[in-house]
């Protein structure tokens, strides 16, 4: 799994939807790292040369995992009109029936 290291985000001076230029059908999560390593998956730095801030998360992601993942994830930047309808419709059903 692909993901933007804060940190060098910040150390560049870049904000975090800055990752989404030129990806216009794409949304933005935050997941910390130590949610991630809990998960039992290893987060490395694989700089590219156009993205400083580029990682991978490596590990094994079975579907329970995956559902913790997203379950997990705090949207940064949600672009709804990028995403399927009926997961988006099961998306606000979860959000709007969350109490906490």
């Amino acid at each position: 799994m692909s993901v933007h290291l804060n940190d060098v985000l910040q150390d560049e001076g870049r904000e975090p939807d800055s990752v989404l230029n030129g990806k216009p059908q794409h949304s933005l999560v935050s997941l910390t790292a130590g949610f991630v390593k809990g998960e039992e998956q290893t987060v490395h730095r694989t700089p590219r040369p156009d993205d400083a801030s580029h990682g991978d998360v490596c590990g094994s992601k079975s579907q329970a995992r995956r559902r913790r993942f997203a379950r997990a994830a705090q949207f940064v930047v949600l672009r709804e009109d990028a995403l399927n309808p009926d997961e988006l419709a099961k998306m606000r059903a979860t959000t709007d029936g969350d109490s906490s």
